[in-house]
């Protein structure tokens, strides 16, 4: 009788699985790290897009009106950071219709000029149905404060109860940031360094 010796099985035992899942899960936590702060380097990048893409337009809009976008009155709206119907007008007007802050049908932009087109429907909401418009990477409002007086002098946010901060620009323009707050906490009146903003 010819018998051969058993072969020894070409599975994995339990032990080679084991090592194999921690060393991919040893990877995976190294890598992750990086994955992550390179996706916020790539937010905060586009917000500094957005934000200088949006400050240009300002300008380019003060350049051919000689102000800031205005209410019906004539009035560029206050020092305060503007709401969301506010910024809904606001972008009508930069995207070319003639319409006021206030929402009148005519008087802010006479002639119709385009200062931005690089924003798709989705970044300009309609107030009505509660979605913020033109929001950063992390769904949250950009906020906008114009220099209302002409004194170039400029809010750099709006929080209750402390003295305003004030930048020489013709308007401020920032982002919350990852942490979505502007503030560092609410005993001073520090701001937040996550912050993106058009005076940085």
């Amino acid at each position: 009788m010819n018998t051969q010796p058993i072969r020894g099985s070409k599975s994995f035992t339990l032990i080679e699985l084991i090592t194999v899942m921690a060393i991919i899960a040893l990877l995976v936590g190294i890598l992750m790290p990086a994955l992550w702060g390179a996706r916020q380097t790539a937010q905060k990048a586009q917000a500094k897009v957005m934000i200088s893409s949006l400050s240009s337009a300002l300008q380019a809009y003060y350049n051919e009106y000689g102000s800031l976008p205005v209410t019906s009155g004539g009035a560029v709206p206050g020092p305060d950071a503007l709401d969301q119907d506010q910024r809904y007008r606001l972008f009508e007007i930069l995207t070319g219709r003639d319409v006021t802050m206030d929402g009148t049908m005519a008087g802010a932009n006479p002639r119709r000029i385009t200062f931005v087109s690089s924003y798709k429907a989705a970044d300009i909401s309609v107030p009505a149905v509660g979605v913020t418009n033109f929001t950063d990477p992390w769904k949250r409002a950009y906020q906008l404060t114009f220099d209302h007086d002409g004194d170039n002098q400029t809010r750099t946010w709006d929080w209750a109860n402390a003295t305003p901060t004030l930048k020489t620009a013709l308007s401020g323009i920032w982002s919350e940031g990852p942490d979505k707050t502007s503030v560092t906490n609410v005993y001073n009146d520090a701001f937040n360094t996550d912050n993106i903003a058009s005076w940085n």
